[in-house]
């Protein structure tokens, strides 16, 4: 008899996220991890991702919920779950945010070789 419990929702999608993020790091240059993602993502997909990104660097700047659905032309809804992660989330999220925006403004500073 089997007496280990079925997981719950919450259990499984972390075992999906811990999978996913195995994954994408084992990729061992920006060019595989391109191909990852494109062949793991629709196109649609891909655009609903970089408009994430983009809602939450607007946030990150300060910029308010009306302002920002004015820009990207997204609904409050989305907006406030932005929000909400970056409120009332893990704090380390909001550091990953700002660390991965600085270096990424600090490697276009940089001339290109």
């Amino acid at each position: 008899m089997n007496t280990k419990s079925k997981p719950t929702p919450a259990e499984e999608l972390k075992a999906k996220t811990v999978e996913l993020a195995d994954i994408f790091t084992r990729t061992r240059n920006r060019e595989e991890l391109f191909l990852l993602l494109e062949g793991l993502l629709t196109p649609a997909e891909i655009e609903g991702i970089f408009l994430r990104w983009q809602l939450l660097k607007l946030l990150a700047d300060g910029m308010t919920q009306r302002e920002i659905m004015k820009q990207l032309g997204i609904c409050l809804g989305k907006i406030s779950r932005g929000s909400r992660l970056l409120k009332y989330g893990d704090p380390r999220f909001g550091e990953l945010l700002e660390r991965i925006r600085n270096e990424r403004k600090e490697s276009q500073r940089k001339p290109k070789k």
